[in-house]
């Protein structure tokens, strides 16, 4: 019965507009209020669903919209929006000089407030460098995901966290296999947004002897 209700909540939620669309073609036209419950979107639809399925399914219906529903957690992602300039910071191994790098990040808000995305460019020696970064707030999960991508690789690199209130920081970790060993490693980073004009990113990767150290650290001021 569970896994009945679940596929069904599932197509009323998605797939409710084309089947109704079908069904026009050979039944009268059905209005139906903006807070109409799922049970009451199926029964339009010459549907009638027995009455405790009708309560299971109206539950569903309730946790996969608040499972979908942007709130107070999404908000803290405001101060990553705008127009940033400043410059990375790149260590290939612990004690190496580092390489660093003019950088521009533009960042908006997509798709209702749910995620923000981030167009990130800078000029290295083996030429211009373009990324794109995804960072939403998983309400099933109770944290914070960061997708990444570029074009100077071809994984994606992801990570998860939180967010600390008091110091207005987010913290990473991750893990990824390093190109050169063919190792998995373990990644972390750490955001810092305590000034809302300036930020500042560190992130860490093991060294070769196993060891954590500072691979990349990036400052950015806003611009707008």
């Amino acid at each position: 019965m569970r896994k009945s209700v679940k596929c069904v909540s599932l197509l009323a939620l998605c797939g409710v507009g084309f089947a109704a669309g079908r069904l026009s073609l050979t039944q009268p036209a059905v209005t139906l209020s903006p807070g109409a419950s799922a049970a009451t979107v199926l029964s339009a639809m010459f549907v009638q669903p027995p009455p405790e399925m009708e309560m299971e399914m109206d539950e569903a219906m309730l946790k996969m919209m608040a499972a979908g529903a942007p709130g107070e957690n999404h908000r803290v992602l405001d101060s990553l929006i705008g127009e940033w300039r400043g410059f990375v910071r790149i260590r290939m191994e612990p004690g190496a000089e580092p390489m660093e790098m003019p950088t521009t990040i533009s960042r908006e808000w997509v798709l209702g407030g749910r995620y923000v995305t981030e167009s990130v460019k800078s000029e290295t020696d083996m030429g211009p460098f373009e990324g794109m970064g995804v960072i939403g707030y998983n309400n099933v999960d109770g944290l914070y995901e960061v997708g990444w991508i570029d074009n100077m690789s071809t994984a994606v690199f992801t990570e998860q966290g939180s967010y600390e209130a008091k110091t207005k920081t987010f913290r990473f970790s991750g893990k990824h296999r390093d190109p050169v060993t063919g190792h998995t490693i373990l990644t972390s980073s750490v955001l810092d947004l305590s000034n809302p004009d300036r930020h500042v990113m560190r992130s860490t990767i093991p060294g070769p002897d196993g060891t954590p150290y500072e691979h990349f650290y990036g400052v950015f001021e806003r611009v707008k």
